[in-house]
């Protein structure tokens, strides 16, 4: 047994050092341990056998039921048409007629039982390990727990290097091992670990598996069930891409904007950060007051209250491609000079918003596809600066050293449901060219006491600056004066309790240094990232892959979930390393990700509810030749794309896709 406890406790150096650090640390003490019979065993917990049987037999018994009851399995709703792209609707659409017309029969509940991914809490001996993993078949297992002795134990018992060598590594199945009584901390680091596999989105048949039960397995198990929405993440559509690509092409190539420079040097000026939520409007007065001695950054809609109450702000931010951004702000320098402000926005918005202003600093944004093609290192892009206006603020403030910053406006929510917005921003004066609407239906704890109501994108933009905030550098101090959603990490302090001790001269200093800082895109920057020919056939190359993933896989059933998974691995490669012959393509996986994505998913969902082997043939088939027509005409698309930019006379807005 000492033999097999050194072999498994140097496994766990490469599965998880700090966990290992620990475990060394405690010896190698099995008294605990009680032999069953000639080949298993039970240990003993605070006086009492755990199992009270062997750790095999009870695993036994309790993956056969599991599998019988199917308790803990998260299973979605149907895709839903409208939340589907144009194209991919049209794939949508063909899919389910033909299988119509082939009398396939499509059941409401899964049909195939295994799933991509699996969260196994509780350790113990570890004897239902490779039972479970069996079964499922996933890609991703994670492994929580929280009693160290039931660990320790489990070295002396359990082949830990045979199970990961047949069931993990043989398989090619991401694995990774939680340990932390700590309920929310475990759960996030889960969500985290399940959001950055590449194969998210595929949660549908997500398994959860309770070995025994604790009040933070409890809690982990609630957290996932009731926020499954939050688990699925597929963005990034193929015409939306395009379109920010070609922005970037003509932000870059034609106005030759500085590019942003984060940096570690602490600014000593306060930064004010001003939203465009309601609260907004009763500290205009305070804002204005202080406007000489901090830094006064507004972004998306509230520079405009800003501008109407005189305050001249001191950067504005703008990260979405849409015109409408653009027009609210035209709209604005027709009442206000903002010609003079320094305008801080991503490369992907619309060219003509540089028209408005003489500075512009532009950053990348990690995870478009535009930021493969063009970008300049990691010092010049943003990563946390969405889904709102403050995300892109907060995360702009945090890239560029601000050491004390006072949020404005940053509500994310409202105490009151018609009221969502400052009340002379673009919104309220109907100059977005959309209605906005959320319905403002959950109560979270209010900054000042009491509850706030939001809604769950306001939730993830809240928790993004919690995460920004919990990262950034030591010693900053965050203060929200917003009245609105509590922000974890953000002391709350009411605007009249401000006091600054900054100077305008010393704001001066700052913002000459900060301007300084920032380098200009030149010609030279610009003819070294794009090359028309280099994309032509790099999509050709990324575009051979996908199809051959499909084609070479086969025609039965699980040979197509094998094509769906290999097409999903080329464009969300493992460790962020794309395959040797599509290198070059990453520009290209970004454009196809989430468009392809979206099909794959839904592809999955229904492939999983075909009750029968013939059916299962059928669809297969359907669903395999309907993927290879939606990759090759997403193959011309952007062929055609990469050809128009080659013409200098390209039009700034380009052709929306018809829906046919």
């Amino acid at each position: 047994m000492t033999g097999m406890y050194d072999k498994n406790l140097a496994l766990f150096r490469e599965l998880s050092p700090d966990l290992h650090r620990v475990l060394a640390s405690r010896g190698k003490s099995q008294k605990n341990l009680i032999q069953v019979g000639d080949d298993d065993w039970d240990v003993e917990i605070d006086g009492k056998r755990f199992y009270g049987m062997g750790a095999r037999d009870h695993a036994n018994r309790q993956v056969k039921e599991f599998w019988e009851k199917q308790v803990n399995r998260l299973t979605l709703t149907p895709p839903q048409f409208q939340d589907f792209e144009p194209r991919t609707r049209i794939f949508f659409k063909s899919m389910l007629k033909r299988a119509v017309d082939n009398d396939i029969t499509l059941y409401e509940n899964r049909c195939d039982l295994r799933g991509r991914h699996l969260i196994v809490m509780g350790v113990g001996l570890a004897e239902h390990l490779p039972l479970i993993v069996n079964l499922m078949e996933c890609s991703h297992v994670i492994l929580l727990e929280t009693d160290l002795r039931l660990i320790q134990a489990s070295l002396h018992t359990f082949d830990w290097i045979s199970f990961i060598d047949e069931y993990i590594d043989k398989r090619k199945c991401e694995f990774s091992l939680v340990f932390g009584e700590n309920g929310r901390q475990a759960y996030d680091v889960i969500k985290t670990s399940i959001r950055q596999h590449r194969e998210a989105s595929f949660i549908d048949g997500f398994c959860l598996f309770e070995h025994f039960h604790t009040e933070t397995f409890g809690y982990v198990g609630q957290k996932f069930f009731s926020q499954k929405d939050f688990l699925v993440r597929i963005g990034g559509w193929t015409f939306d891409e395009m379109n920010m690509i070609h922005n970037a092409f003509f932000n870059l190539r034609d106005h030759r904007p500085n590019i942003l420079r984060c940096s570690s040097r602490p600014l000593k000026t306060p930064v004010f950060v001003v939203g465009a939520g309601p609260s907004l409007d009763a500290d205009i007065p305070v804002i204005r007051e202080n406007a000489d001695r901090a830094i006064i950054i507004s972004g998306g809609s509230s520079i405009a209250p800003l501008m109407d109450a005189g305050i001249v702000p001191d950067f504005h931010t703008e990260g979405e491609n849409v015109i409408e951004n653009y027009e609210m702000l035209y709209a604005l320098s027709k009442r206000h000079d903002i010609s003079k402000i320094p305008l801080v926005g991503s490369t992907t918005i619309h060219p003509n918003t540089l028209d408005l202003f003489e500075t512009s600093i532009v950053f990348f944004r990690e995870g478009l596809a535009s930021y493969p093609l063009f970008s300049t290192g990691t010092d010049s892009s943003l990563s946390m600066c969405t889904p709102t206006a403050a995300n892109l603020i907060v995360d702009f403030c945090a890239g560029v050293g601000a050491s004390e910053i006072y949020m404005f406006g940053v509500d994310m929510g409202s105490h009151d449901v018609n009221k969502h917005h400052a009340a002379d921003t673009a919104y309220n004066r109907g100059e977005m060219g959309f209605e906005w609407h959320f319905d403002l239906n959950v109560e979270v704890p209010a900054n000042f006491g009491g509850t706030s109501l939001t809604h769950k994108s306001y939730l993830e933009a809240k928790a993004i600056i919690e995460v920004l905030i919990h990262y950034s550098n030591e010693g900053t101090k965050w203060y929200n004066c917003s009245d609105g959603a509590l922000i974890d990490g953000a002391q709350p302090m009411r605007s009249k309790t401000i006091n600054l001790t900054s100077t305008a001269e010393a704001k001066s200093n700052t913002m000459t240094r900060m301007l300084n800082s920032f380098p200009r895109f030149t010609d030279e920057n610009f003819q070294s990232a794009w090359n028309g020919e280099t994309r032509l056939s790099a999509n050709k190359q990324l575009r051979d892959a996908m199809v051959q993933e499909i084609t070479d896989a086969g025609d039965g059933y699980n040979e197509v979930l094998n094509g769906i998974f290999g097409v999903v691995a080329l464009l969300l490669p493992h460790g962020q390393v794309a395959p040797e012959h599509v290198q070059v393509a990453r520009p290209e996986m970004h454009l196809y990700r989430g468009s392809i994505l979206q099909a794959l998913v839904a592809a999955y969902f229904f492939l999983c509810r075909v009750g029968n082997d013939a059916d299962r043939g059928k669809f297969s088939a359907i669903v395999k030749d309907e993927i290879i027509t939606l990759i090759d005409e997403f193959h011309a698309y952007i062929e055609e794309f990469y050809t128009g930019l080659a013409d200098p006379d390209t039009a700034v807005e380009m052709t929306v896709f018809d829906e046919r």
